[in-house]
């Protein structure tokens, strides 16, 4: 498991930042599954420790994006996808209406 400050984040590079993204994400699921199957998790508190540090990856991930450098994360395609294997998704900014 991946916890680390700010200042660590941002001084990685993209490529380690999407990395660590796809592992959280999949510890996560394993956490969720434990949860799903009916079983008490070891760590209760890990799932949101595991849910902030993924969305201040994402967001020192969006900083650069708005500099200029692009993310691809690449995730695994559910199953109502037809296609197998991994996608690429590039995180875009949303509009809002004040973005107008």
């Amino acid at each position: 498991m991946i916890f680390m400050k700010l200042s660590e984040m941002r001084s990685t590079s993209l490529q380690d930042l999407k990395e660590q993204v796809i592992q959280l994400r999949s510890e996560l699921a394993k956490e969720r599954a434990v949860i799903a199957g009916g079983t008490r998790p070891e760590n209760p508190g890990r799932i949101r420790n595991l849910r902030k540090t993924i969305a201040k990856l994402l967001t020192v991930a969006n900083e650069r994006e708005r500099k200029g450098e692009k993310l691809v994360v690449v995730e695994k395609q559910g199953k109502a996808s037809k296609g197998k294997g991994l996608i690429g998704k590039v995180i875009k900014r949303r509009k809002r209406r004040s973005g107008r």
